[in-house]
């Protein structure tokens, strides 16, 4: 039997249509249709949509039988909405929420920098520098692919060699670990900080990242990389904590004991300070 759930949704509903879209490819899955109506199929769950006034109307044909549909309404509702962070009136500034998102993101990428595997963490920084980026570019309307995205990142921060330093330390034993955890914290939170930075005043400038002259943002990155060092050395007592609680909850996902969606529900609570 079919299942029917509404989503209510904001803005424009191409932008809402490209936007499920690059989710649902993100996950594996794909989508096919426009700003009116369209399919989707992947991970064992078929179905389609149609848009109405302020609202869709998802209709789930097929799920698997062991994946309860609290579970699937969640994921579609994160498809079609848009976090009320991301969502502002027209000539509402965006400055005041861009740097929430920022502050957010530098606090999951220092947790993510105390990874206790070498190389591990540098890929789960990279990870959240890319979804501070999306979730700046839909801020401002103007998203870009996750490829473009990473090469931005990669474009500022350097090779992957120029950044294990830090990380490398984790490989030796017992002090190794915690030295390098907590250098790797602070490079994390500071590298994540300068990014948000550059990309948050080129956005405000121009209202784009597919045009940033790289010479210049790689200039104004390594300034804004020694002020988030402070940044980051100086988080406030409760944000600290954050961070702290953040690695507890990777730990406990890496050992089976979180599912995916209870680390990720439990990871937003965390981070709506």
């Amino acid at each position: 039997m079919s299942h029917v759930i509404e989503v209510a949704v904001s803005g424009d509903p191409k932008a809402v249509v490209a936007k499920a879209k690059a989710t649902a490819e993100r996950h594996g899955a794909t989508f096919s249709g426009d700003h009116v109506a369209g399919t989707f199929s992947g991970n064992g769950i078929e179905g389609g949509y149609k848009f109405g006034e302020r609202v869709v109307v998802v209709t789930i044909d097929k799920k698997p039988d062991f994946v309860p549909w609290s579970m699937v309404e969640s994921a579609f509702r994160g498809f079609f909405e848009s976090p009320a962070e991301l969502v502002v009136a027209k000539d509402e500034p965006r400055g005041p929420r861009a740097d929430s998102l920022i502050r957010k993101h530098i606090l999951w990428a220092s947790g993510a920098g105390l990874i206790p595997i070498p190389l591990a963490d540098i890929a789960a920084v990279t990870a959240v520098q890319v979804s501070m980026l999306r979730d700046l570019t839909k801020l401002y309307r103007s998203e870009l692919s996750d490829a473009v995205l990473e090469n931005f990142v990669t474009a500022l921060t350097g090779s992957l060699l120029a950044r294990l330093g830090a990380s490398a330390f984790k490989a030796i034993p017992g002090i190794g670990t915690l030295l390098g955890g907590a250098s790797m914290s602070i490079m994390s939170g500071a590298s994540t900080y300068a990014v948000g930075r550059v990309a948050k005043n080129h956005l405000e400038r121009v209202g784009s990242l597919a045009n940033v002259d790289l010479t210049s943002a790689k200039r104004e990155y390594s300034a804004a990389y020694e002020a988030g060092k402070e940044y980051v050395e100086h988080l406030e007592e409760d944000d600290a904590d954050t961070v702290t609680k953040l690695e507890r909850l990777g730990a406990l996902r890496a050992k089976g004991v979180l599912t995916e969606e209870e680390f990720q529900e439990q990871k937003t609570q965390l981070l709506k300070k």
